[in-house]
């Protein structure tokens, strides 16, 4: 039996011959179906025996909502109303009304019982069953041999549907010779037609055998009529509501059902689930979303970083040949002088393509079209500069390129300005 899936239902009576019959029920399609069946003679077998057989033979394991019908000797059973009122004061009243109910009570008894509908009057209806606590005594020793636990031990007229309260019930689990009908139990008499009709058309309308079970689905319905009734009262909703009156097994025997707190917990875990993936991958997301936005932003900062290194180079060195500039020391008061008595000595043949001033002297380059220009001597006549180095090359067939570097030199001591 899968946690999710519906649940399987077994159900097994005992009749006065001793005769074992039980069946397998499972809720498909809105209706209950009977999925298995067994019948076993158990007349002078060990009862755990016998109940071991069925169990093998239905295939019941551990899973399924095992319940055990039968009567018990020395029991009885009647109908009553009593106003609402909880499990434990209605068992206490239903103990004081049985000495009403049954003429001569057992010295020791047990009572289970089953609530209906509730009447115009408000009050309550219910099915009362009670037995000597010895009887009980047999099916637990064999159920304890076979370590089995069973969910309820029902009195069949117990699990009898209000749709069939009026009809003639003749179960072969109850007394042979009387049916109970109209509350009270009278000398069965006439056909075996007349029991069971409105019981039997109830369970046709409501539990369907499947096919392996057998094609001639009348006497499996006559025959399985209590298991069936049994399996059908243990699936409603209202069952569980009734087990607290219908527990007389001692509870080592009864099994604890989590079937619901495992569903429960299964769902909340699997939501759990989802919503931890769900905020993990949102988590994810919005890191990647910001890890992508800080990795533009760090192109974005180390693109401007390069920029602005660049400038900066750039400007350093801008302000690095203006500091140079300003830290020349060739006198300004002398530059425009020492600059005309250098252009006035600078022969007309030669042309000065770049001149660079500085503070120990003057670096020319000049191209000329005479082969036989004497540069050197010329700038000789230059006061207060000498040339220091001098080169000259041949550039074309007419051009010669001449470069020349004049140094400031010290005048002699006595001699005049430059005139």
């Amino acid at each position: 039996m899968f946690l999710f899936s519906a649940a399987e239902y077994a159900v097994v009576t005992l009749d006065k011959a001793g005769r074992f019959r039980g069946v397998v029920m499972q809720r498909r399609h809105k209706r209950l179906q009977v999925l298995r069946t067994a019948e076993y003679n158990g007349g002078g077998i060990d009862l755990a025996d016998a109940l071991g057989a069925l169990l093998k033979e239905l295939e019941i394991t551990k899973g399924e909502i095992l319940i055990i019908g039968s009567a018990l000797d020395g029991g009885f059973f009647f109908r009553t109303a009593t106003a609402p009122m909880s499990v434990r004061e209605m068992s206490s009243a239903l103990i004081f009304d049985a000495q009403e109910q049954v003429l001569q009570l057992p010295q020791d008894f047990r009572l289970q019982f089953a609530t209906g509908s509730q009447a115009s009057t408000g009050e309550v209806k219910v099915s009362a069953y009670g037995f000597p606590a010895g009887t009980l005594q047999p099916l637990c020793n064999a159920l304890v041999k076979r370590r089995r636990r069973v969910d309820a031990f029902i009195y069949p007229l117990l699990a009898l549907p209000e749709q069939a309260e009026n009809d003639k019930i003749l179960l072969p689990e109850l007394e042979d010779d009387f049916y109970w009908s109209g509350n009270s139990w009278h000398p069965v008499s006439g056909e075996s037609d007349e029991y069971n009709r409105e019981l039997l058309h109830f369970l046709k309308s409501n539990v369907e055998f499947d096919p392996k079970c057998g094609s001639d689905t009348d006497a499996l319905y006559r025959k399985f009529i209590t298991p069936v009734m049994l399996g059908y009262f243990a699936e409603s909703p209202n069952f569980r509501k009734q087990q607290a009156g219908l527990a007389v097994l001692p509870s080592f025997l009864r099994p604890q059902r989590y079937r619901t707190q495992m569903r429960i917990a299964a769902l909340l875990g699997v939501v759990l689930l989802c919503l931890g993936a769900f905020f993990g991958f949102r988590r994810v997301a919005e890191y990647r979303s910001q890890y992508n936005m800080l990795n533009s932003q760090i192109k974005g900062l180390n693109q401007r970083k390069t920029e602005l290194q660049n400038t900066l180079r750039r400007k350093e060195k801008e302000y690095k040949e203006m500091a140079r500039v300003n830290d020349l020391n060739i006198g300004d008061h002398e530059m425009l002088i020492s600059l005309a008595r250098l252009s006035q000595a600078m022969p007309a043949q030669a042309l000065v393509t770049n001149m660079r001033w500085s503070e120990n002297g003057v670096d020319l380059t000049i191209q000329t079209a005479q082969q036989n220009l004497d540069m050197v001597s010329t700038l000789r006549r230059v006061p207060m500069f000498k040339v220091s180095s001098f080169q000259n090359r041949q550039v074309s067939d007419t051009i010669m390129m001449v470069t020349l570097k004049l140094v400031r030199a010290t005048p002699a001591k006595g001699a005049s300005g430059g005139k």
